[in-house]
């Protein structure tokens, strides 16, 4: 959905993009296998004093990132990935890293309360995320997962309805 209320089909990059991000939001690298990716560790870096394992993490459709992944604790430190941000507004390809803070216990997994996605080229913050709230495995009725309709505002004739 757009800002001003309208629902459009999603481009092709559009909607891989869209089920990618759903993939990362929703299953855990030991999950992902079964949904079409393969995993690859290139090597170890150290990057802030930090020391990192290097995966490659390929789509079904081709697309990879790079996620680091910290030795001492198992958490995921970051990724980079060149990609647009929102395709099907802008399909200008961007190399961007995403780092990921402030983790915290729920439901028996720590998850980051906070992530920051910077572009690489820039340094500019393209996105920020900060989790007010989290529940895990919380039922929902089928119709949160429906496309919305399109909001058509009607013009203002100045007579009352």
């Amino acid at each position: 959905m757009f800002s001003d209320g309208r629902v459009d089909d999603l481009t092709v990059e559009g909607a891989e993009a869209l089920r990618r991000g759903m993939t990362g939001n929703l299953y855990g690298m030991h999950e992902i296998r079964d949904l079409g990716y393969s995993l690859v560790l290139l090597g170890t870096s150290t990057r802030n004093g930090i020391n990192y394992w290097e995966v490659e993490q390929v789509a079904s459709d081709g697309f990879s990132e790079h996620i680091f992944v910290q030795q001492d604790t198992y958490l995921v430190g970051s990724e980079k990935e060149t990609s647009a941000l929102h395709p099907d507004l802008d399909a200008t390809q961007e190399t961007q890293e995403t780092v990921y803070s402030h983790y915290k216990e729920t439901a028996g997994v720590l998850f980051p309360e906070k992530s920051e996605k910077r572009n690489l080229a820039s340094g500019a913050i393209m996105q920020t995320i900060i989790v007010k709230s989290r529940q895990v495995n919380v039922p929902r009725d089928r119709i949160h997962f429906e496309r919305p309709p399109t909001i058509v505002e009607e013009p203002d004739t100045g007579i009352p309805d």
